[in-house]
């Protein structure tokens, strides 16, 4: 008797949502490719300043969108000095704004997608001003 009340209630078990099929919000998500002018990794020679431009072009598709998050910073530590988030477009261009004088600063970009936040390009690059 208690073998088949067990056989019973493990029938039973496994057949309540052991079966159930979550879906990944990634999955047919494609990766994001980009570009960079300054380019990804380049050390800029020292420029006058204060302001220093920067291309952004995204290469792939963007699917259901993306952002992009630029931030420039002392390369020594300290805060940042200037952050931009926006919508991504194909072709984005950023003003890096008060660069400090006489510092070296590290550039960092993320491009992120709104689908799925694990699908991400990340870049940098180094400049200095005088």
């Amino acid at each position: 008797m208690r073998k088949i009340l067990f056989t019973i209630a493990v029938a039973i078990l496994t057949s309540c949502g052991g079966s159930k099929k979550e879906t990944d919000p990634c999955q047919g998500v494609t990766a994001i490719t980009a570009t960079s002018n300054p380019a990804t990794g380049a050390v800029v020679p020292a420029a006058p300043g204060p302001n220093f431009d920067l291309a952004v072009n995204v290469t792939s598709s963007l699917g259901n969108g993306a952002t992009i998050e630029v931030i420039a910073k002392p390369e020594a530590g300290g805060n940042a000095f200037f952050t931009e988030t926006r919508d991504a477009a194909l072709f984005n261009n950023f003003s890096i704004t008060n660069t400090p004088a006489n510092t070296s600063v590290i550039v960092e970009i993320a491009i992120t997608s709104k689908a799925c936040a694990s699908v991400k390009w990340t870049g940098s690059y180094r400049y200095s001003r005088k």
